[in-house]
């Protein structure tokens, strides 16, 4: 079966050893891990790479505005706690926003379907009394956890959904204009009290359900499973169709996206194509039922029986920036160890880059300045006007 080429932690690491002349110890080790997750971040950032692009989405929610509520600032079964009458608070609230006359608060956390607690700053900072009208709303979308970065969100009515502004004037925004429509600005900023969580905030508030779309450029990749520690090898694997079976082995739930590298014997440990031992197949695995029993994405070709394996990251690269890739991980470690011709290894790094950012350009029509080119159709579709009319 052909298969996508991929490249590995495993395979990086097996590069820089030949690089450092077959360098073992753990020491050594550390530095070529610690290479390869800096020649990937530098990779990562020296351009927009087409081959990292996601589609992203999320779903916007219309404001809940049934029944009235009243606020306790201190003194209540909770601290802050806000009681609605005649109403159900959405499951959605915990981190969503109540406009309470004009200012708007943060709601901390839902208790019960009547009870919720607000921010300890972002609060009225005193009672409200009953039978206030209100709106809660979300303030921001989650964007992916993987989120780097992205030209822009299309709503389901527009090309491009309005214009970017700062989180100061996006929170100007949301206080004083007290709007619910179409979406005309939106803003990226990082998620309050959430470590490493980036969030989109639109306005106006959204008025109902509706899918807000966009590409977007991942972050970089967290690497688990270097291939290279024993936890990623032990033991043997038969393999029957999609069901791989070990025997001293030591799979992990961790181990669920990552490829596994199936080898010919009981004795090598499986490298890439161009290493001592390749591999006879290669798979993802989809899910681990217990440290001796995973399932992979595809069928073996054949029935594998207590041979070696390798269970590794894949570094999400498409083949045009592997070189790119290599070249800076020698030119890390050229860095790392001061070796005494560096400067050179920094140089074909460079030209590496150069090579694979020409080589991601997956588009070959021929470009003229001015307006596009008018697509070629029949001449009975092509717009006229009646002459003997």
């Amino acid at each position: 079966m052909t298969a996508p080429i991929i490249i590995t932690v495993r395979d990086c690491i097996d590069a820089a050893q030949d690089f450092l002349s077959g360098a073992s110890s753990s020491a050594a080790m550390r530095d070529m891990v610690r290479a390869v997750h800096a020649s990937y971040r530098e990779l990562l950032s020296r351009g927009e790479w087409s081959f990292l692009k996601k589609h992203g989405r999320i779903i916007t929610r219309a404001p809940y505005t049934t029944g009235t509520i009243e606020y306790d600032h201190t003194g209540g079964t909770y601290e802050r706690q806000l009681t609605l009458s005649d109403g159900t608070l959405p499951t959605w609230c915990e981190d969503a926003v109540i406009k309470i006359g004009d200012a708007v608060h943060q709601i901390e956390s839902r208790k019960s379907g009547t009870v919720a607690t607000l921010h300890a700053v972002l609060n009225p900072g005193e009672d409200v009394d009953a039978d206030t009208e209100y709106a809660i709303y979300p303030e921001w979308y989650a964007l992916p956890y993987d989120f780097g970065s992205f030209e822009g969100p299309w709503s389901e009515d527009a090309w491009r959904l309005g214009e970017r502004v700062t989180l100061d004037r996006m929170m100007a925004l949301q206080r004083y204009r007290d709007w619910s429509g179409a979406l005309q600005c939106y803003c990226v900023a990082r998620v309050p009290d959430l470590h490493g969580q980036w969030g989109l905030w639109l306005f106006p508030r959204a008025d109902s359900v509706e899918t807000v779309d966009f590409t977007y450029t991942p972050t970089q990749q967290n690497f688990r499973h270097s291939g290279v520690a024993a936890r990623d090898y032990a033991g043997t694997v038969t393999v029957s169709g999609t069901t791989v079976t070990g025997s001293g082995t030591s799979f992990a739930s961790s181990m669920i996206g990552r490829s596994i590298r199936i080898g010919t014997d009981s004795t090598n440990v499986p490298t890439g194509l161009d290493g001592q031992w390749p591999f006879a197949e290669e798979r993802i695995v989809t899910a681990v039922a217990d440290t001796t029993h995973l399932t992979v994405d595809q069928s073996a070709d054949t029935v594998d029986s207590a041979v070696k394996y390798c269970i590794s990251d894949v570094i999400d690269l498409d083949y045009a920036a592997y070189n790119a890739m290599l070249a800076l991980l020698y030119a890390r470690l050229a860095i790392q160890r001061n070796i005494k011709n560096k400067a050179e290894y920094i140089r074909l790094a460079a030209d590496a880059v150069f090579q694979a950012r020409a080589a991601d350009c997956r588009d070959t029509r021929t470009r003229v300045m001015g307006r596009p080119v008018e697509p070629l159709v029949n001449l009975s579709d092509w717009p006229h006007t009646d002459l003997d009319a």
